[in-house]
């Protein structure tokens, strides 16, 4: 933690560039109108099924929507493996392109409390759609 956090812990900007990097999760649009990504999993050794994803849907910078964790059921997404998934668009909550500036934010959260974190807590954050 030397250099990216001050002596009362505290981060310092260079901890949010950290954070970023060091995620080990990718997330690409396939197809916006459908709600498509790629989910890659960077570790080389361990499956994903420590998280669960959750997206959110922002409308002019407010949150208009919200899922349940996207998978109810461990992410099985082995080392290195990539596979594309489906945004499930709840309540009839669909993006109507055109009508504003639109953002979708997936988290990668903790299922279980880790030594360094909390269960619920956010490892990995993007937003592919735009």
């Amino acid at each position: 933690m030397n250099g990216i956090l001050r002596p009362d812990f505290t981060p310092k900007a260079q901890y949010y560039e950290v954070k970023k990097v060091y995620q080990n999760v990718g997330v690409t649009l396939v197809d916006s109108a459908q709600g498509l990504v790629e989910i890659f999993n960077k570790n080389y050794f361990t499956t994903l099924s420590a998280y669960d994803i959750q997206w959110s849907l922002w409308l002019d910078g407010k949150q208009v929507g919200q899922s349940m964790p996207l998978l109810r059921t461990p992410l099985t997404l082995g080392p290195r493996e990539r596979q594309i998934y489906a945004l499930d668009y709840v309540n009839g909550i669909r993006p109507e392109w055109g009508k504003g500036e639109y953002f979708v934010k997936i988290q990668f959260l903790l299922r279980e409390d880790m030594p360094w974190a909390k269960a619920g807590g956010a490892t990995a954050t993007y937003s592919p759609l735009h």
